[in-house]
């Protein structure tokens, strides 16, 4: 009857669900999968990194090679970029323009002519080769570690800030330049121009009030972020009044440029500052 079939159905779906579960069970219960119930522990070399990098008040980049850990410590003031984003994009350029019949690969990325520039000039501060983790070994996607460590130790410019290379190597480029600079010449890989340093503040991620020194001739300043035509550099101390509706005068797009390593940098003429004091603009 229907009756019975209702019930046979009801008492097969009873047996059948929880056997579903009892099956799905069984690895925790035969214990093959324990070690995905053991917590996680940073170890102690990336507290100590980070606490250093934390406690940076200048803005710097660190670089992670071949990749990042999943422990690397990153902030909107210390942003991280991995050497695999690193050779498809920014240096992918530079490569090209430079290099071009020799592979891109970190065996030759950081011993060409320009490559100390080229970090100096990406606001590259600290480079670091990740420590190889039991549960975690990234590196079975790319070369041992050992080469990475042994190929970055070579590289004279770079200054080993870390102990102990079996743990976690930490490099310092000491001619990382600024987030927000200026200079008198263009400032590219092939001419590294007098640094000028500026005194700036950031209001938001989108805005910057910057105090220039005395604009008696062109000044280049130069934002260390991927080349966007709608960042705009405009005269004047910050105020939300002309930030919402509009300022008194702006830097004409036609003096906003990409730099050969596809940064930001803005021609200030003498005229477009007017001998005001303090001669204050604004990144946005």
């Amino acid at each position: 009857s229907q009756s019975w079939l209702k019930k046979s159905s009801a008492l097969c779906a009873l047996l059948i669900i929880p056997s579903i579960f009892l099956v799905n069970a069984l690895p925790l219960m035969r214990g093959d999968i324990t070690e995905l119930l053991i917590p996680h522990q940073r170890p102690q070399e990336y507290a100590l990194l980070n606490n250093q990098i934390a406690q940076d008040p200048k803005f710097s980049r660190t670089l992670w090679v071949p990749i990042w850990s999943r422990w690397s410590f990153y902030t909107e003031l210390h942003p991280r970029v991995n050497f695999q984003q690193l050779i498809a994009e920014e240096w992918l350029h530079v490569w090209k323009q430079h290099y071009p019949k020799t592979p891109l690969n970190y065996k030759t990325v950081f011993n060409q002519e320009y490559s100390d520039r080229f970090l100096d000039l990406m606001s590259i501060k600290y480079i670091i080769v990740p420590m190889k983790e039991k549960r975690d070994d990234f590196y079975v996607n790319y070369d041992a570690r050992y080469k990475y460590v042994s190929m970055l130790s070579q590289v004279p410019y770079l200054r080993r800030t870390s102990r102990d290379a079996s743990d976690l190597l930490v490099l310092q480029n000491e001619g990382s330049r600024p987030h927000i600079y200026a200079t008198h010449e263009p400032d590219t890989i092939i001419n590294e121009a007098d640094l000028r340093k500026l005194s700036y503040k950031q209001i938001s991620p989108t805005i910057y009030q910057i105090t220039l020194p005395d604009v008696t001739r062109k000044t280049y300043v130069y934002f260390t972020e991927t080349f966007h035509p709608d960042w705009k550099l405009k005269k004047g101390s910050f105020t939300w009044s002309e930030y919402i509706f509009g300022p008194k005068f702006q830097i004409p797009d036609s003096q906003h440029h990409m730099t050969d390593t596809q940064l930001q940098v803005f021609e200030v003429e003498p005229m477009d500052i007017n001998n005001d004091d303090p001669k204050d603009i604004v990144l946005t």
